[in-house]
């Protein structure tokens, strides 16, 4: 994520956003109207038998496509009076996972969480700052989150409303949902004379279970751009749907996350360099049985995997930064993890070697149990499913909580309940 110092000045100018408990209800009343008004819209929308849209209609051209996803953009039409055409994106298809893996890396409550997810999904976020937040996440419904945030662009700034969460549908379905909409205060001032136009955009993306490994991905966004020099919003258009092609590796994010906790976990569990641990994690036990122990090493130079002979002098050794157990590159994978740098700014991208059975087992892992986790942790509780720590270590624990920020969850309208 590049910043040049001119950017990284105007989250300063941004003064401390004070909400009335009125209009906060109005706001979180906003949110929950626009979702239901999206899930309504996604249910009326023409498509194939494959899921794309229908091109007898007319209405939608295809700007992107990559993987399973495709983005159009849809064409102008006459309006009534003469008005405006706001132009408009759409996203179908489908990523691998589940709508919890979906959900676990899209959402984001802190300007670290942000600035983390931004840098992981490479969605062209330059800077972001949550402004206040509306509705937090709880243990029962661990994806729900509602604040106001800005986030910068290049070029472009937005404040948007923005919530996210699962809900049912009126058959039961379970829908993830994440909603960014504009919002105005006139507390918040424009930067105008630092080169930056304020934008104006309503975006939706709804996430259903398909199949028991797919989830189906729909996205509408509008956009209504501060210039009238239809050329240049063209183009911003274009770059637009460049950035959509993010959504695609939210999941990849949500596994960046799981990789991050377990390294966070593995530090609560007081893990040891022999890779010990005073308890296990019950979120990434792969079944009711215990875990088999890696099997013994014929010598001590040898992989604690596959039992082959390390290289001259060690060369093909690496650790494991999960179990800590000493592994040969054949049974090496390198993650990228993600953090906050100590200038609570930067993020820093660091490759981790991890053996193969543990990425096996990290993945495949609970994913609402982790996020109930990771969320009791970030809110300060002393007991989190299955350890406990003493009041010292805990203490040391929340001190560097504080000081150094990774990707944590949200919550959502009671679906888990």
């Amino acid at each position: 994520m590049r910043r040049t110092s001119s950017t990284l000045r105007l989250t300063d100018l941004l003064p401390e956003l004070s909400v009335s408990e009125a209009d906060r209800d109005m706001l979180r009343d906003l949110a929950g109207t626009l979702v239901t008004h999206n899930l309504e819209q996604s249910n009326t929308l023409l498509v194939t038998k494959k899921g794309y849209p229908d091109s007898n209609t007319g209405q939608w051209k295809e700007m992107r496509r990559k993987d399973g996803l495709r983005i159009y953009r849809e064409r102008p039409k006459a309006t009534r009076g003469g008005a405006p055409f706001t132009p408009s994106l759409l996203l179908l298809g489908t990523v691998d996972g589940t709508v919890e893996d979906v959900m676990y890396g899209v959402v984001a409550t802190t300007d670290a969480a942000l600035k983390i997810k931004s840098t992981c999904v490479s969605d062209g976020m330059l800077d972001t700052k949550m402004l206040r937040e509306l509705a937090e996440p709880s243990r029962e419904d661990p994806f729900r989150h509602v604040g106001i945030k800005w986030k910068l662009y290049d070029g472009r700034d937005y404040v948007s409303l923005d919530a996210m969460g699962v809900v049912r549908s009126s058959n039961g379905e379970r829908v993830g949902y994440n909603l960014s909409h504009s919002v105005a205060f006139p507390d918040l001032p424009e930067f105008t004379k630092h080169g930056v136009l304020r934008g104006n955009m309503s975006v939706c993306s709804l996430y259903r279970q398909k199949t028991l490994t797919s989830v189906e991905c729909y996205v509408r966004g509008f956009f209504d751009f501060p210039s009238k020099n239809e050329m240049l919003n063209n183009v911003a258009l274009q770059a637009l749907a460049t950035q959509w092609l993010s959504f695609g590796r939210t999941v990849e994010c949500g596994c960046m996350k799981k990789l991050a906790w377990k390294l966070r976990r593995n530090s609560l569990d007081g893990r040891s360099s022999d890779g010990s641990s005073a308890s296990t994690c019950s979120s990434y036990d792969s079944s009711s049985s215990p875990r088999p122990s890696p099997p013994p090493s014929i010598r001590p130079g040898a992989c604690a995997r596959c039992s082959h002979s390390f290289g001259f002098l060690g060369t093909s050794r690496a650790t494991c930064r999960s179990c800590m157990q000493s592994v040969c590159t054949r049974c090496t994978v390198k993650k990228l993890v993600c953090a906050i740098a100590p200038d609570s700014r930067t993020v820093l991208e660091k490759k981790r070697s991890f053996c193969r059975e543990c990425i096996k087992d990290i993945l495949m892992s609970d994913t609402l149990a982790i996020a109930r986790e990771e969320l009791a942790f970030y809110q300060g509780e002393e007991s989190v499913d299955g350890f406990q720590c003493t009041p010292e270590r805990w203490k040391d624990l929340k001190d560097r909580r504080d000081a150094e920020s990774v990707p944590i969850p949200q919550r959502t309208e009671s679906c888990y309940v």
